[in-house]
């Protein structure tokens, strides 16, 4: 996932968008594995606050497609809008504690921990869903 979610510098949207529905897919697939596990080291070792971070760079850039209004058939093919209700349904209504909490620094003794990124994604989600309704 390293790098492919500079999606705008992508020439090609076919090729941008099924980037994205695969960065979408990794998540859920890591986060799945996380979960499993409940380890708090095991989501340390494999950086999952990079993995969060790739997810929300990947869909701001979908909603950044979404408002062009060009790209509805290339988002459909990809099953875009219906993993975009997968990241709500799972980071906002299953896990948005968790992954609060796994996403948070220790900076001088405080835990920071970074909720506005996470209402960030879901407005962003939601955006992108509402160009097709």
């Amino acid at each position: 996932m390293k790098g492919s979610f500079s999606l705008l510098g992508i020439k090609s949207p076919k090729c941008a968008l099924k980037i994205s529905s695969c960065n979408i897919q990794l998540f859920f697939k890591i986060l799945d594995l996380v979960i499993e596990k409940n380890d708090d080291k095991f989501a340390q070792d494999i950086d999952f606050g990079k993995v969060f971070n790739y997810l929300f760079e990947t869909v701001r850039g979908l909603l950044i497609y979404a408002k062009e209004g060009d790209f509805d058939k290339l988002f459909i093919e990809e099953n875009l809008v219906g993993q975009l209700a997968q990241v709500i349904l799972k980071c906002y209504c299953e896990h948005a504690d968790y992954i609060i909490k796994l996403t948070s620094q220790t900076v001088n003794n405080k835990l920071i921990a970074n909720d506005d990124k996470m209402y960030d994604l879901i407005n962003y989600v939601i955006g992108t869903i509402k160009c097709f309704t």
